[in-house]
This record gives structure tokens, C-alpha cells and sequence, in this order.
């Protein structure tokens, strides 16, 4: 690069000194040698930055070598001008003017390409902090010099990582929860920081520096120089302790640049933020819990009047932010979060479906003492119900409120009889308040468990709306519960079958390639695809994708049945006999062996379609017999045709088509009068039946003639 920048300030002199010469037109080499010159200031700026480290300085220089470099793009489009209405009197010139305007098109082309991804990242991301709501904290985009590297790659506890050029600079962010059980403190986070740096190296020297403020939290900071794999490293740490949620802020760099590093450690500090300063970890099962606020949810308990303790009891894939609590013995509290933010359901749907999460069996079971509470929220009820739990029967007192699009679930268990527990659940159940949230929570935010939660409870909702046959508000509730969990397969089923209802097949079939890459592992949405491409006409595709599906083992008697019938529509009939042939080995029925003889029967393989029906356990199945009788009359067997229609008569198999096939067998066989005997049979219990008319009149005629 030294190289290049020096051939350029050569270059800017050589423009210059030609621009002297009479016969050269000035502007055009002027022009080129403040384009060459601008480069070498590039170069200069990044060299100070690099020295110094003082990136205001070198931008203020980088702005001047723009400046000059647009200065000699227009001198030189300006003096290209000239060359072309008054050439004669310039020789030279114009080569230089054309050489500048290409450098400088090429420079703008790099650029775009080097930096247009990045600025255009920067205007999405710039208000838009990182968010890690497991470990309370939210990190906004740092100064646009700081690049942002894969964590892992750092550090495997890193949440964030960072990197700058010209000094390369690294900053980590790490957190960890639990720490409030355990008892360590932020003198001993930075003790342990400290270890683990002498165990990388033995003769690690500390510096302990200023206490910083971040985010309403004190960090104790400290500098340490240190040899990492034969290299010299300098590390500033920055390290505090909160609500049993633990911090480090780690910026280091190769080589002997303290001063350095320890700035970047500030300007890395500043996008740092608390989601909710009061929320606490509470750590393991246990911890004493006397007044709990979440202002994430926007609530707040008072259980400091009694000794309510941390619990995990309960279902356990409640969501980490439920809140559960538990008194000795079988007492215990709950609060479930939901967030509904701009949908306004029904509440009965609402409390439903927050029902169903608490493994409540609504309404089979039946909520007592259930009364509408006057609140500030705008739905409010309380309930209590009872529930069998060996030895003793349990009680749960319920408050479910919706307010500023958060919906809560408020229960207190109890066992039946016990007054003292009684009163003190009642008492926590009534001290649960809403308040503001610190920011509205959003679906996009949340963890992966409570993810899980939202879209269970939009699920429940649309189950509701769907048994009320209220599609469309089903059909949007899924939607919503796939939003939360777009690889779920069992709620994109649901909307499928609202598709269906709302006979919206082509809008079914667009949702489905929406979701191609979360379906290729659910052989039913597969196989509603092959359907819904069929329907669409697009029989080919459908064909191959049922195809796949069957060969994998696929089974389910409808799609098998769609299969065939458009492989038969496609006149595709040995291909048929694949499919139906490996099923069968799996599951047979005489439905499927008739459909099996039928399909051999139209691939030109009457006699197959005998053996296979004659090979079949006796007594015949009807569905079997008559596909048997189809196969006889395709091979010229009729005598064995009118057989076994004559034995479906007999067993009480009797049906206008089973008469119409005997006597029309008869009457090949010139059996006329028995022919006409079966047919005055048919006609006593099927007297309007078109085709025995007929035939019956076609062996009268017959008769007269004879």
C-alpha cells in the first residue's frame, strides 16, 4: 500500500509539472494530480489512525482528501471540455483528464462495492439494539469502524464480539445468571477474571483502574498485560454484578497498546443497557423471594409478608419467565405472561387457551365462584376450581386480567382444608399488580421457551375460533402462532385446514411454497401439497412429489387413493402398481387388492388381476368379488363371471348393478330365459332402475325373435 501511495504523490508532481507547459491545457493535468494527491492522503489518514489511534483526526484528514479529489474531477471534466471545442492549441491534457475520470469511476466503484452491504446494514440496524432478554441485557449498534465477528470464535461464553482495523482491537461482551444463589459478588467476578488470566499466563501483570458507570451500574475495571500463545496481549476488563445476573466487558488487543485499548473499552461500554434494572435471577429452587417486579411484563407481587421461596414446580415446559414461587408445604403461586400485542380476542378464547397451557381440562371442568372484577384492566375475572392430587384434593384461586396488550394468569394451589395456607395464597394471589412495562414487549424479542408459549396459546385461540367455524379468525390466530414458531408443522396444518374450509385451495398451496424448507420433514403437509398441485393442474409435479413420498413409506389411505386416481387420469398405470404393491405388504384389505386388480386390469393384465384375486382367502370380500368378476369377463371367463355374481346374490350381496351384471352374463351365454327370470328379480326390488329396464327390454325382444 506504501507502494502505490508513493507512486501516486509522483504521479500528483509529474500532473503538476506539466500543467506549466503552454501548450498543455491546465486544468486537465491539474485535475489529475489533485486525484493522485487525494489518494496519498488516504493513505496518510489511515496512516495517523493507525499511529495514533485518534480516528477524528484522521477523518477530518480523510474529508479533506475527498474534498480535494472531487476539486480534480471537476477541473478535469471541466478541462476535457475545453480540449474539445479549442484543441489545437493544447497538445496535452486530455489523456491525463480521461485517466483521472476513469481512477476516480473505478474508485467509486470499489467503494460501493466495499462499504454499499455495510451502510446499507448500518441504516437497518443503527436503532435497533441487540437484545438478549435470558440475560436482561440489550447492546446497540457501536460506532460503524467496529465490525461484528461470529462470538464463538472469540470466546465460546461470548454473547457479542467486535473487531476494529488500524490498530486491530477485539471486544467481547459475556453475562451469566444464577450468580445471586451462589453468593459472588463483583470483587470476586473480577477475582476469578483475574485466575483465569494466570492460568493462561503465570506472570500476568494487573493494573486496577477507575469504577465506570454504565446503564445506572458500576463496573471496577482493570488492565492486564499478558503473553498468549508467545504473543504480547493488553486486556482492559470491565466486570459488575446485578440482581444475580452477572457482566464482562472485555477489549484487548496484540502488542503494547494500552492507552488504546482502554479508550475503545470506554466507547464499547456505552451501547450497554439493563432491559429492566429491578428484574432479578433468582437463581436455583429456594432463593427467598420477598417484593417481585418485572418490568418487562409490566407486573409486580408483594411477598414479603411470608416466607414464599423460589420453585420449580409445575408443568415443565413452562416458560422461563413465568414466575413460580412455593410456601412450605403443598402451597404454591404462578404468573404466566402472555403477550397479545395489538390482537384484541375474545377473552373467553383468551382465558381458554391460558387454560389449556396450566393443564387445565376447560370447561369439562368447572370454574367456581367465577365473578368480573372492576379494575383499571380491561377484562378482569376470578375463579377457583379443585383438582384431585393423591393423597388430598387441591385448590387453585385465579385471577386472569388483560391489560395494554399483555394478557395475565395469576394461581394460587392450596390443599383443601388448610386455612393458614388458605389466607396466605389469597393474600399473594390479591397483591399481583400491573405496571408500565419498560417497552412494549414484542414476538421478535422474546426467547426461544417463551416463543414456545405464544405460539401454544395463538394455537389454542385459533382452536377456539375453528370449532365456532369461524375460519378466517382461526386462520389468523394460527398465523399468529406461527409467527412465534415459523418451523412448527402442526399449526401451518391448521391453517391448511382452514384453507380447506374457506375453500381457498390456491391460497393453501402458495402458504405451503412459503414454508418449502420447514415442510420437507412433514410427509402429511407433503402430501397435502402433491394434493393441492393436482388440483392446480400441475399434475406432473404432484405426481413426482407423491412419487417420493410413497417410496419413503409413506401411508394414508386418501393420499394413496389421490395418487392413483391421477396416475390413472395420466393413463400411467404401471406406475401405479408400485405404490399399491408396497402398501399392501404393509396393510392389506380387500378395498385395496379390488383397486390393485382393477389397476392391473388397465395395464393390460387381466389375467394377473384373476390370479390375484382367486389367490385370495375365501369368502370374498364384495368390493374383491366384484373386481374378480371384471377380471373374468376381461379374459373371456364368463361362465366363472356369472359364478361369483351369482354368489354375491346369494350372500345377501344383492344390488341393481349385481342383477343387471348376472342377467347381461346370462344373455352373452344365451342363457335368454334365465336372463330374463334375473331381471324380472332385479326389477321387483329395483323397479326404476334405468339399466335393468333397459336390459330387460333388449331380452324380451330377443325372446320373440327366437
Amino acid at each position: 500500500m506504501t507502494f502505490f501511495a508513493l507512486l501516486a504523490l509522483a504521479g500528483a508532481f509529474k500532473s503538476f509539472s506539466l500543467g506549466r507547459r503552454p501548450t498543455t491545457n491546465s486544468k486537465c493535468t491539474f485535475g489529475l494530480g489533485l486525484i493522485l494527491l487525494g489518494f496519498f492522503i488516504l493513505w496518510l489518514a489511515g496512516l495517523f489512525r493507525d499511529m495514533n489511534g485518534r480516528t477524528q483526526i484522521s477523518l477530518l484528514i480523510a474529508l479533506a482528501a475527498i474534498a480535494d479529489m472531487l476539486i480534480g474531477t471537476i477541473m478535469a471534466a471541466i478541462g476535457l471540455s475545453e480540449c474539445k471545442r479549442a484543441r489545437p492549441p493544447y497538445i496535452q491534457g486530455r489523456k491525463q483528464a480521461i485517466t483521472g475520470l476513469v481512477i476516480m469511476g473505478l474508485a467509486i466503484l470499489l467503494a460501493i462495492g466495499k462499504y454499499g452491504n455495510n451502510l446499507r446494514d448500518f441504516r437497518k440496524t443503527s436503532s435497533e439494539p441487540q437484545i438478549f432478554e435470558e440475560f436482561n441485557l440489550s447492546y446497540a449498534l457501536p460506532p460503524p469502524e467496529w465490525q461484528k465477528l461470529d462470538p464463538k470464535t472469540v470466546n465460546p461464553n461470548a454473547l457479542l464480539a467486535y473487531h476494529r482495523r488500524g490498530p486491530e482491537i477485539l471486544f467481547m461482551l459475556a453475562a451469566e445468571k444464577g450468580v445471586y444463589s451462589e453468593g459472588v459478588n463483583t470483587q470476586k467476578m473480577v477475582s476469578i477474571a483475574k485466575e483465569t488470566l494466570r492460568g493462561i499466563d503465570a506472570k500476568a501483570q494487573f493494573l486496577d483502574g477507575d469504577d465506570i458507570q454504565v446503564s445506572d451500574l458500576t463496573f471496577k475495571t482493570f488492565d492486564t498485560k499478558a503473553r498468549v500463545k508467545g504473543k504480547n496481549v493488553v486486556y482492559t476488563h470491565a466486570i459488575t454484578t446485578h440482581n444475580g445476573y452477572a457482566y464482562q466487558l472485555v477489549t484487548f488487543a496484540l502488542g503494547e497498546k494500552s492507552e488504546m485499548v482502554r479508550a475503545s473499552a470506554r466507547i464499547m461500554s456505552r451501547p450497554f443497557r439493563l432491559i429492566d434494572p429491578e428484574q432479578m435471577d433468582l437463581g436455583d429452587e429456594g432463593t427467598l423471594v420477598g417484593k417481585h417486579v418485572s418490568r418487562r411484563f409490566g407486573y409486580r407481587l408483594d411477598l414479603s409478608g411470608d416466607p414464599w421461596f423460589t420453585s420449580k414446580d409445575g408443568p415443565e415446559d413452562l416458560p422461563e419467565t413465568a414466575f413460580r414461587a412455593s410456601l412450605e408445604g403443598r402451597a404454591s403461586l404462578l404468573v404466566i405472561p402472555v403477550i397479545l400485542g395489538k390482537e384484541d380476542p375474545l377473552f373467553e378464547a383468551s382465558l381458554q387457551a391460558l387454560l389449556y397451557l396450566n393443564r387445565f381440562s376447560y370447561p369439562k371442568q368447572s370454574l367456581q365462584n367465577r365473578k368480573t372484577i372492576n379494575s383499571d384492566a380491561e377484562h378482569e375475572i376470578a375463579f377457583t376450581f379443585d383438582r384431585e392430587r393423591d393423597p388430598e384434593k387441591e385448590i387453585v384461586t385465579c385471577r386472569v386480567l388483560q391489560k395494554g396488550g399483555l394478557l395475565y394468569y395469576v394461581a394460587g394451589t392450596y390443599v383443601e382444608g388448610d386455612s393458614e395456607k388458605r389466607l396466605r395464597v389469597e393474600a399473594a394471589v390479591r397483591s399481583f399488580q400491573t405496571i408500565a412495562p419498560e417497552r412494549k414487549p414484542d414476538l421478535a424479542s422474546l426467547p426461544p421457551d417463551q416463543k414456545q408459549v405464544q405460539a401454544l396459546f395463538f394455537n389454542e385461540i385459533g382452536n377456539h375460533f375453528f370449532n365456532q367455524d369461524a375460519m378466517e379468525k382461526a386462520k389468523h390466530y394460527f398465523l399468529l402462532s406461527l409467527a412465534a414458531q415459523p418451523a412448527n408443522t402442526d399449526v401451518m396444518g391448521n391453517i391448511v385446514d382452514c384453507y380447506f374450509k374457506l375453500r381457498q385451495n390456491g391460497d393453501a398451496l402458495r402458504f405451503l411454497d412459503q414454508q418449502t424448507r420447514h415442510i420437507q420433514k412433514s410427509p402429511d403437509l407433503l402430501a397435502y401439497k402433491a394434493w393441492l398441485l393436482a388440483d392446480a393442474g400441475q399434475g406432473d409435479e404432484a405426481i413426482k412429489l407423491y412419487q417420493n413420498l410413497f417410496k419413503e413409506g409413506f401411508e394414508d389411505d386418501f393420499h394413496l387413493s389421490a395418487y392413483l386416481d391421477l396416475l390413472e387420469r395420466n393413463r400411467r398405470f404401471e406406475e401405479a402398481l408400485a405404490p399399491i404393491t408396497r402398501v399392501r405388504k404393509k396393510k392389506d384389505g380387500p378395498l385395496l387388492q379390488a383397486r390393485h386388480a382393477r389397476l392391473l386390469m388397465a395395464a393390460g393384465r387381466p389375467k394377473d388381476a384373476v390370479q390375484l384375486l382367486e389367490n385370495l382367502p375365501d369368502p370374498l370380500h364384495p368390493q374383491a368379488r366384484r373386481a374378480l368378476i371384471e377380471a373374468y369377463e376381461a379374459t373371456q371367463e364368463l361362465t366363472n363371471a356369472l359364478t361369483v355374481t351369482d354368489s354375491l346374490l346369494t350372500d345377501g350381496y344383492a344390488s341393481a348393478h349385481a342383477y343387471h351384471t348376472k342377467a347381461r352374463l346370462q344373455k352373452v351365454l344365451g342363457q335368454l330365459k334365465e336372463a330374463k327370470k334375473t331381471t324380472s328379480l332385479g326389477l321387483l326390488h329395483y323397479e326404476s332402475d334405468p339399466k335393468l329396464l333397459a336390459l330387460a327390454s333388449e331380452i324380451e325382444k330377443l325372446l320373440k325373435k327366437n
